[in-house]
């Protein structure tokens, strides 16, 4: 969900929101002059352009394809808000309902919320369980479900990470022994089976 290269090279452009009626207006003449349908209405949300934000000035469907990880922090952001009747809150509600009529995006969004869930209730607990497991069959879950989830793929995954982690912790405490003296009292066996002896 990174920014693509051309969004990178896009600059702010500052500017008074313009007043919905005025940003349709330019959507169906866009749409027109390049042989479209200006009265699809999705066609013409699709060709809405920003009137707020680090991307002001291009159009909607620009910013679900080339950056979708703020396209989905403002959809989070918006959908807080209560509509206003002002030019900016309106350009925010057509985002919105553009947004909403793409199923990919809002399996995403769908995605993005539960992720700042889990955070906000990481941080809430101080449990790094409830931090969302990013890949593979349990990806969306937290920690913690995976780790109560007594199927064999789910502890499978349990004892995967376990090990990783014992043999990062290995080591770690084998570099170190080498720095250690001979006055040093802790003395830790590491063994190629992800598992600690300590004498």
């Amino acid at each position: 969900m990174a920014p693509s290269e051309q969004a990178k090279g896009v600059g702010n452009v500052p500017g008074r929101a313009k007043p919905k009626e005025e940003v349709m207006t330019e959507a169906r003449n866009f749409i027109a002059n390049n042989g479209g349908d200006p009265n699809d209405n999705f066609l013409t949300l699709a060709h809405c352009q920003l009137q707020f934000g680090m991307y002001q000035g291009q159009r909607f469907r620009w910013l679900m394809e080339n950056s979708l990880g703020y396209a989905l922090y403002l959809l989070q952001s918006i959908s807080k808000e209560s509509a206003q009747a002002n030019p900016l809150s309106e350009n925010k509600q057509l985002l919105l309902q553009y947004a909403s009529q793409i199923r990919e995006v809002n399996e995403e969004l769908e995605k993005f919320q539960g992720e700042m869930r889990m955070q906000a209730k990481a941080r809430e607990t101080g449990d790094q369980g409830w931090l969302m497991v990013e890949f593979g069959q349990f990806q969306g879950q937290s920690m913690k479900e995976v780790y109560e989830d007594k199927t064999l793929k789910a502890q499978n995954l349990i004892d995967y990470l376990t090990c990783v982690c014992l043999q990062h912790l290995c080591s770690a405490t084998c570099s170190l022994q080498r720095f250690c003296t001979s006055t040093c009292s802790l003395h830790i066996i590491c063994t190629s089976t992800c598992s600690l002896h300590f004498l």
